[in-house]
């Protein structure tokens, strides 16, 4: 699980206990985890929103994330109604047979993309940034 915080800093969500914004798992995490990997500013890593890791993001790459997800709308906006993601393997090998997909539906996908852009212009307009902490 990813929870999405607004903040100016990592101290500002302990002193002031904010409250989680948003959390990110599961298939949702998994259909946007592509988005994420192409927002990160260090090509070829995988600590970018990954939920293990905490991410800090402001500046230029909070521009970065919303012009991805921008691009994950219009990318979602094809799928049908209903569709299936990718969310890794059942089992130690990774085969076909292995692979667990779990249905998303696309209009929940949709406000939760739309919910993060509006998180992002939120810290934009706050001159803050959104701390994604991983479990």
């Amino acid at each position: 699980m990813l929870d999405i915080f607004v903040a100016k800093n990592l101290e500002q969500i302990e002193r002031e206990k904010l409250p989680v914004r948003m959390s990110l798992g599961s298939a949702i995490y998994w259909l946007l985890h592509r988005y994420f990997v192409h927002a990160d500013l260090n090509p070829r890593s995988f600590d970018f929103m990954n939920m293990y890791e905490d991410t800090e993001i402001n500046g230029y790459q909070l521009h970065r994330l919303r012009t991805e997800l921008r691009d994950a709308l219009l990318d979602l906006s094809a799928r049908p109604s209903k569709f299936f993601v990718l969310t890794g393997w059942l089992g130690t090998e990774k085969t076909r047979e292995a692979e667990d997909w779990i249905e998303v539906d696309r209009e929940e996908a949709t406000k939760v993309i739309e919910y993060l852009l509006s998180l992002i212009e939120e810290a934009i307009r706050n001159e803050s940034g959104i701390f994604a902490i991983g479990d």
